[in-house]
This record gives C-alpha cells, sequence and structure tokens, in this order.
C-alpha cells in the first residue's frame, strides 16, 4: 500500500489502510467521490488504491475552517482529541507550514491542498470547491462515497441523506 502519511490529517495509518482497500473494491471504470479532503491524506489513500479506470471526484470549500490556519502545534493538539493520541495521524510539520504559507498567500486551502498531494495527483483528479449542498450529485453514481466534511450532526445527516 502506498499512500502518504506525511500529509496532514485526522486519519491514522489504520484508517488509511481501510480506505485504500474500500477504493481497491471499486470495479474498473467506476467512481469514488469524497466529500471533505482538507490537505489530502485520506484522498492520497483513496487515489492510491483505485484502479487507473475508476475516477475520484473530491468536493471541498477549501476554506478556513476548524482552526486550520493555526500553526501546527495547535493543529496536533486538534487531531488529539478526547485525550486519544493518534500517533503519526498529524503528518510532517514541514508540509503542514508550507501549506499553511500558500493557502494563506491565496486565502484558500486549494492551494495547499495540490501542494500536499504533488501536481500529477492533483491534475487526475475532478475537484470541486464548492459546499457540498451546491454539488450536483444527480447525474452521478458513485461506487465508492467517503463522506468526511462538516462533522455537525444536521450537516452530517444531510450529506449522507444526499446518496
Amino acid at each position: 500500500m502506498t499512500f502518504d502519511t506525511n500529509i496532514p490529517g485526522w486519519m491514522t495509518p489504520a484508517d488509511l489502510q481501510v480506505l485504500y482497500k474500500l477504493a481497491s473494491m471499486v470495479p474498473e471504470s467506476g467512481s469514488i467521490l469524497e466529500v471533505g479532503c482538507f490537505l489530502g491524506r485520506s484522498t492520497s489513500a483513496l487515489y492510491s488504491g483505485k484502479h487507473s479506470s475508476v475516477t475520484l471526484t473530491v468536493v471541498d470549500t477549501f476554506q478556513k475552517c476548524g482552526g486550520y490556519d493555526t500553526d501546527y502545534d495547535i493543529f496536533k493538539q486538534r487531531v488529539n482529541t478526547e485525550g486519544l493520541l493518534y500517533v503519526d495521524a498529524w503528518g510532517s510539520q514541514e508540509l503542514y507550514n508550507m501549506a499553511r504559507a500558500v493557502a494563506g498567500k491565496e486565502n484558500s486551502w486549494l492551494n495547499g491542498f495540490k501542494l500536499c498531494i504533488g501536481e500529477e495527483m492533483y491534475n487526475s483528479l475532478h475537484v470541486n470547491q464548492t459546499k457540498f449542498d451546491n454539488f450536483d450529485t444527480s447525474n452521478s453514481n458513485y461506487n465508492l462515497a467517503f463522506i468526511d466534511a462538516s462533522h455537525l450532526k444536521q450537516d452530517a445527516v444531510n450529506d449522507i441523506s444526499r446518496f
């Protein structure tokens, strides 16, 4: 399995292995939807696990939220929620700081996302910079949908109900 645990994010290597495995089960010429990607840690696992003919669509607002524009130590504290230590869940401090600097200049985390996953992966994705409510899913059948955007109950229920 080849996915990038240096990309900052909340998912543990074990979580990423699950995403990798699920993506590998999507049939050839199938499609995957990821809602909420932050800097691409989960995107990397889905992308690495999928067959080359499978499309991967990413939907995110790429706006500052949840304190992403803060320094690495505060970001790491946010990852370590509820007293649980997610070993290696936060990724590279250097990469986070670079992504944060790029995001600050552009006032958008989209370029931080591009930096973290790399141009080759970015160019093979379908990236939609929008709220999921504004994303049209009516013409798409996805074999796998990974929804990890807003963690408010009403938002999660809304996102899931769209499928």
